[in-house]
């Protein structure tokens, strides 16, 4: 997969000692057939995960997606410490702000934008595309008094450098 995920294995592999030793306190007579019967488990778990792997590979080959991680890449070299995602809309293309899916390609974390959280100019922010996307970013400065500026779009998301809002008293 394109995100390693390791929390099975704690819990795979004390169960992948124990069997064994389970099987072997059986009288000869049942281990056979305990054997066969796990053997076909065994088979059939291995043929779903192959099913998986196969249907990752194919959405990871898709165009627009292989255009996606090129995108993301291109943010490795950026100077922010971290990237704020506004979910303007519900899309398909949600999935990439997952945060391990997101630090895998970035080397950085993202964090959803919340009500009355302030933007900082060491972050990034990340929209999705829009028909008007002049609009949306006009929106969100509205919203949030900051001005979103050096936008760099991919296929389905933009980024952009922000210059947070004055600080009371201060121009």
């Amino acid at each position: 997969s394109y995100v390693h995920e390791y929390w099975s294995i704690g819990l795979c592999m004390p169960i992948a000692a124990a069997l064994p030793l389970l099987i072997s306190t059986l009288p000869a007579s049942r281990r056979r057939s305990i054997i066969l019967v796990g053997a076909l488990l065994a088979g059939l778990v291995y043929c779903s995960g192959w099913k998986s792997l196969a249907a990752r590979l194919t959405h990871v080959r898709n165009p627009a997606v292989v255009a996606d991680i090129a995108f993301l890449k291109s943010l490795l070299d950026d100077r922010c410490t971290e990237f704020v995602y506004l979910p303007l809309t519900e899309d398909s293309a949600q999935h990439w702000f997952h945060p391990r899916l997101f630090e895998y390609y970035t080397d950085r974390s993202i964090r959803f934008l919340r009500q009355g959280d302030p933007l900082n100019d060491d972050q990034k922010v990340i929209l999705l595309k829009f028909m008007d996307q002049t609009a949306v970013e006009s929106l969100i400065e509205d919203h949030t008094g900051a001005k979103l500026v050096n936008r760099l779009c991919g296929p389905r998301f933009c980024a952009y450098d922000v210059v947070p809002a004055a600080a009371p008293g201060r121009p």
